[in-house]
């Protein structure tokens, strides 16, 4: 039987349990709260905030109500969540278990008559609480509690804030095994050096990763700025970068000197060497050790999108609906917009289309952002501007291009040929040549048909085009 069902001890419990509160350690219940609700030991600011809240007479009811239902907290425990789902997802996060059958069935009925989800979890702890050493789930939520509880002593010691994610790192690691309590102390605050290592509590910075990572960028290193703020850092300990959570194939790391430590915060690069393995997103951290080998735990987790592969060439024709007899003054002039194909080239939305005339840039440039609507619809429409240059009159060999995001511009396809006819054709300069205009035209001859020659000379005609007579201009 599970200590989580209803016994003569429990009756007790309930009947007097705001009695209990009355007198209780408001910061130790608040662990409590925060280890059900946000799975982790709670941040100073966090705690300082609740502790006012209470203190400015703010029930502590009222106080799980509202921790219950912050967005952050739903987005854990959803409010459409079956009253029993909702069970079962305290004793795997609690008690690090799955609910046993009696048990499961009797929190769903409290719940299920009214008993508020906040104050649903807080019956649930200190009922586990109060059941014998050695009863299944008990060892990992006193473990955990005990963790949490240092951790809030290590942030009033330092007078810092721990991050969220920290916290979150390091209850992961603690279990119903003690040996994990005193690991996640020890990183917290080590008792061999002395000097109390900490995770980095502020996100590393990479300028060059806003849009991502590309090709180039990774080619030439990347500079990671880790803030020291919380490490409790001295001169010749080594900070390690990590991706994943995991060392680098070439692991990058450094030997914090006086000017590190004076500024908080060290730069350390990259190098091209490394494998960052595949395009997608990844989460690069840092730790800390000593020379003795003592680590505190990974911090500063930033989340860089990875994207060192070029989207691919378009492998369909681009298409100009005007271009069918070539493009005249009047459609250049007007823009010309080009249809390019998107099928096979892993564009997003975000990535850049260009068109290319000889295979290089129009001047001004002839390209636009891909959308979501473009993506769906499988291609883009680009307008060559009325401003474009083409060059002179004749065929023009027309392609596309893709840039991602990223920077990583991908391969030349969609290649059209069009011609360009954008030129008026010369005057005529030879005069005309009317063979019965000798002698003037008589009426038989103006009744007649009467040919009459041009001489094309000089004036660029080409087949197809069209000759027209004027009389009087």
């Amino acid at each position: 039987m599970l200590p989580f069902t209803m016994d003569k001890r429990s009756s007790i419990f309930f009947s007097s349990l705001k009695v209990v509160m009355a007198v209780v350690n408001y910061q130790y219940e608040l662990i409590k709260m925060y280890l059900a609700a946000f799975i982790r030991a709670p941040e100073k600011s966090g705690l300082d905030y609740w502790m006012l809240q209470l203190n400015s007479e703010k029930s502590f009811d009222s106080v799980l109500d509202t921790v219950f239902n912050l967005d952050i907290v739903k987005a854990i425990y959803p409010t459409n969540l079956p009253n029993q789902s909702f069970v079962t997802l305290i004793y795997v996060n609690v008690f690090g278990k799955a609910p046993d059958l009696e048990g499961l069935n009797f929190w769903t009925k409290q719940i299920n008559e009214g008993r508020a989800r906040g104050n649903l979890v807080m019956d649930m702890i200190n009922a586990g609480l109060g059941t014998p050493d050695g009863t299944s789930g008990k060892a990992y939520i006193v473990n955990r509690l005990a963790s949490s509880q240092f951790a809030v002593e290590q942030q009033f010691a330092q007078r810092a804030d721990f991050t969220p994610d920290y916290l979150k790192n390091v209850m992961t690691s603690v279990t119903a095994d003690l040996a994990t309590v005193t690991a996640a102390n020890k990183a917290m605050n080590s008792s061999v050096t002395g000097i109390g290592l900490g995770a980095p509590l502020n996100a590393v910075t990479i300028s060059a990763a806003a849009e991502g990572l590309s090709a180039a960028e990774v080619k030439a290193g990347v500079s990671v700025v880790v803030d020291l703020k919380g490490t409790n850092a001295v001169i010749n300990n080594t900070i390690e970068l990590l991706i994943n959570r995991n060392a680098f194939s070439t692991p990058v790391s450094k030997l914090l000197t006086d000017t590190d430590i004076k500024a908080q915060k060290v730069t350390l690069v990259i190098p091209n060497t490394v494998n960052w393995g595949n395009d997608g997103s990844k989460s690069i951290s840092a730790y800390i050790k000593d020379s003795a080998g003592n680590a505190g735990l990974a911090g500063g987790d930033l989340a860089v999108d990875l994207n060192v592969f070029p989207p691919n060439a378009p492998t369909k024709p681009i298409s100009i609906t005007v271009a069918s007899n070539g493009i005249n003054a009047a459609e250049k002039a007007a823009g010309v917009n080009v249809k390019v194909d998107l099928t096979g080239t892993a564009a997003n939305n975000g990535d850049k289309v260009d068109i290319l005339i000889g295979g290089v840039a129009f001047s001004p440039a002839a390209s636009t952002i891909i959308n979501d609507a473009d993506v769906k619809a499988g291609f883009a429409m680009v307008l060559v501007s009325g401003a474009a240059n083409w060059g002179t009159d004749g065929e023009k060999i027309l392609s596309a291009r893709v840039t991602d995001l990223a920077g990583n511009i991908g391969g030349i396809g969609g290649t059209l040929a069009v011609m360009l006819d954008a030129s008026s054709p010369g005057a005529i300069t030879n005069p005309l040549v009317i063979a019965a205009s000798s002698g003037g035209i008589s009426p038989e001859e103006r009744n007649a048909s009467m040919p009459v020659i041009v001489n094309l000379n000089g004036s660029n005609a080409q087949t197809g085009d069209s000759v027209e007579l004027l009389i009087d201009g």
